[in-house]
């Protein structure tokens, strides 16, 4: 007795057709994209903001799930951390002017939570070689990714001790510039 096998999406087509079928989708979201930052930019940023969270929280869980079977503990060192950048990420999305999540925050704290994402980040991924020839033990990863992250959180929040990166009526400051770079 012969097996029927269900034909994929796309099998039997030209392999220059489906390129150019994800090219133009590619295309197309990129002027949807484009058009709902036009029409509607705090939708727009939230959505986009929002993408990079949960690439983040992927990047954790797909480090975290094959962590058995590298052999290094690159991409796990990499994984942890992103899932605190993504943490990060949400407080800027959900500070950003107009969410109304946190109305006592002027824009600057959405700013700050932005600059410290990106320095832990930079940080991560500076010294992330490292562990392409070292084991990584990942509860110390954790508790010291924990404190950073919860320390720049209050440092922005409560103790107001993270740099200003954007001062009202007056635009970004240096440190915020200089951080970009």
């Amino acid at each position: 007795m012969e097996q029927e096998t269900e034909a994929r999406p796309g099998e039997g087509l030209p392999a220059p057709l489906v390129a150019a079928v994800k090219v133009a989708a590619a295309a197309a979201a990129l002027v949807l994209l484009y058009l709902l930052s036009r029409s509607n930019y705090l939708l727009f940023h939230a959505g986009v903001e929002l993408f990079a969270v949960v690439v983040g929280f992927a990047i954790f869980v797909v480090s975290w799930n094959t962590r058995r079977w590298v052999s290094n503990d690159y991409l796990l060192f990499i994984g942890i951390a992103y899932l605190f950048v993504a943490v990060v990420d949400v407080f800027h999305t959900l500070a950003y002017a107009g969410m109304g999540v946190f109305p006592q925050f002027t824009s600057n704290e959405p700013t700050q939570f932005w600059v410290l994402s990106r320095y832990i980040e930079a940080f991560t991924l500076l010294i992330a070689p490292l562990f392409l020839m070292r084991r990584l033990r990942p509860v110390p990863e954790f508790a010291v990714y924990s404190v950073v992250t919860a320390f720049g959180l209050l440092s922005i929040c409560r103790l107001s001790l993270f740099p200003d990166c954007f001062v009202p009526g007056e635009g970004l400051t240096t440190f915020k510039v200089v951080s970009e770079y």
